[in-house]
């Protein structure tokens, strides 16, 4: 009996550590303790990679490249039967929302994004991501297992790896053999460019409504998959300051619900406790205000969900360690673990208040799509605008997820406010107009961007206090108080046709209107064909031509041949 016991043993030990394999800290994996050196965009992805090889709560998801060629890439961590079950918690979500239609299952739990690194001399963000994971994954901290059984969890390392890299690369260049605290030494002092921002010196904080560059379009392609409950986005600040936190500074937009509010100083409050327990110094509502859509906290705010800046001592200057004026030390050591805090707060008082986050995020959209608060009901975009204004416009409203199509009632007047008037007038419907009604999802989302003039109780704000769309795109535009209705037909922009290639075209001309000239101009270069443009403004036909127009003509592309007008108006 005993050799038969023995057996049984060691048999059962084999098939333990054959399928739950332990995984190795970052400082294994590594090969050095996190914060005594700043890691390489590379190995943070092949940290993440092995983790969900290696543990069966983790999966990774390679989204995109940034313009460099780095990879993009998050984890998703939950309890395996809910990683089983994604896709339909990821779906019953959106069904929820309005957003996607389809039959909801009765299941539906909040999803936790937590984004490190978009400026990327705030280098701390993506050593404190892979802490996070491991912490979550291997179930290391008190409650951990619990709450993966009721949230899932999304945590992007690095928004900006290219700027990230940028940082590590100089730092690791200029640091002596010895770490040195001294702020006047080389490695505390980087040069031109910063490496707080990407590829093409883009802030990516400041691009989240916009999307105008690769690695927001991307990110947000996959955000807009799961629409999280609540989205936190880690930053630093100056070496001198301490921590921020939840709740904001005024101006808070008028859009914000008084759950989100609630639910802020809730926030709020479970992150003191735990910063109190470290004896951690912090404040809050002061410096960081909930207004421009373009950030990672009101942006994820105004698509319902919780969203969250967090600020803390460091950002380019401080490398590995810093003398402060105190005469105390900041080291990376202690800004990962204030991240990691912060981190273990955001999750731990989400799943804490996980089905009021639920019902009142779905009341968000359901609230926007029935009861639109804002006083303009319908939106109406003439349809003879620019057409390059109308394609960026389009884009960016699909981005948004916000619904246009055509208005019906050709011939209709209404009254409302013309923003290129700057006040109330009459406008008639015209074919081809374009209405964006208040009653859909994303009901508030279009009060941010469309309102001629934001309300603030504040007269500070930390950023942009003017954003609407029909100026930033110079477009002709109505806001009704009225609800009109609209075609079942989307509106699109009709292609170009090519009837002037049938007579053998001396010329294109292109009037400069705006950024999207450029884009041509650009995408001719690279077709190969010279390009002329006008120094003075003209007029061809009683066809007037602004200052800049580009002039492409057949004659100084003769080396294009039969190919010309085909090239050029595939290029418009």
């Amino acid at each position: 009996m005993k050799t038969i016991f023995s057996t049984v043993i060691l048999l059962l030990s084999i098939y333990s550590s054959g399928s739950a394999q332990v995984i190795q800290s970052p400082a294994q994996f590594l090969g050095y303790e996190p914060g005594s050196q700043f890691t390489y965009h590379h190995r943070a992805i092949d940290y993440f990679k092995y983790v969900a090889s290696i543990s069966p709560q983790v999966q990774y998801i390679r989204f995109g490249t940034t313009y460099e060629g780095r990879e993009l890439g998050v984890c998703i961590i939950s309890a395996e039967e809910n990683l089983k079950n994604l896709e339909e918690l990821r779906i019953n979500n959106l069904i929820k929302t309005g957003l996607q239609k389809g039959n909801f299952t009765g299941k539906q739990i909040p999803f936790i994004w937590l984004s490190y690194n978009v400026h990327g001399n705030e280098a701390v963000g993506m050593e404190a991501s892979m802490k996070t994971l491991y912490t979550l994954a291997s179930g290391s901290y008190e409650g951990v297992n619990e709450w993966l059984k009721s949230v899932v969890i999304i945590i992007d390392p690095c928004e900006n790896p290219d700027g990230r890299d940028l940082y590590t690369n100089r730092y690791r260049s200029s640091q002596s053999l010895f770490t040195n605290a001294d702020g006047n030494a080389w490695e505390h002092n980087q040069d031109w460019p910063g490496a707080r921002t990407n590829h093409y010196m883009f802030d990516l904080n400041r691009d989240w409504a916009w999307m105008t560059q690769t690695e927001t379009q991307q990110r947000l392609e996959l955000y807009v998959k799961y629409m999280p409950h609540v989205h936190a986005d880690f930053h630093e600040m100056g070496a001198e300051s301490t921590f921020f936190f939840a709740p904001g500074a005024n101006p808070w937009h008028e859009v914000i619900t008084p759950w989100q509010h609630e639910f802020h100083n809730m926030m709020g409050e479970g992150n003191a406790k735990l910063f109190d327990e470290k004896f951690k110094l912090y404040y809050t509502k002061e410096n960081y205000d909930l207004f421009c859509p373009s950030y990672g906290d009101t942006w994820p705010l105004f698509n319902g969900a919780m969203g969250f800046t967090y600020e803390q001592a460091g950002g380019g200057g401080p490398g590995l360690v810093y003398k402060l004026e105190t005469g105390d030390t900041l080291t990376l050591k202690d800004r990962i673990e204030g991240h990691f805090t912060a981190s273990m707060a955001t999750i731990k008082i989400s799943y804490e208040n996980r089905v009021k986050l639920i019902s009142e995020f779905n009341k968000y959209f359901e609230d926007g799509e029935k009861s639109p608060e804002f006083s303009y009901k319908s939106i109406i975009i003439k349809g003879n605008n620019d057409r390059s204004a109308l394609f960026s416009l389009f884009t960016l409203l699909d981005r948004n997820q916000i619904r246009y199509a055509y208005a019906s009632g050709i011939g209709k007047k209404y009254k409302g406010f013309d923003y290129q008037s700057n006040k109330e007038s009459e406008f008639q419907l015209e074919k081809g107009d374009i209405l964006i009604s208040s009653y859909q999802p994303q009901s508030r989302l279009i009060k941010v961007l469309f309102e001629p003039k934001s309300m603030s109780n504040d007269s500070l704000s930390y950023d942009l206090s003017a954003w609407a769309i029909p100026y930033a795109y110079n477009i002709k535009a109505f806001a009704s108080a009225e609800k009109i209705k609209s075609e079942d037909l989307k509106a699109t922009i009709e292609p170009l046709t090519n009837e002037s290639s049938k007579i053998n075209s001396y010329a294109y001309v292109a009037n400069f209107t705006g950024f999207n000239e450029l884009r041509l101009m650009a995408l001719l270069y690279r077709k190969d064909l010279k390009i002329r443009y006008s120094i003075k403004p003209f007029t061809i036909d009683s066809v007037k031509f602004n200052r800049g127009s580009i002039i492409i003509t057949r004659g100084d592309n003769k080396h294009s041949g039969q190919s010309f007008d085909k090239t050029v108006v595939e290029a418009a």
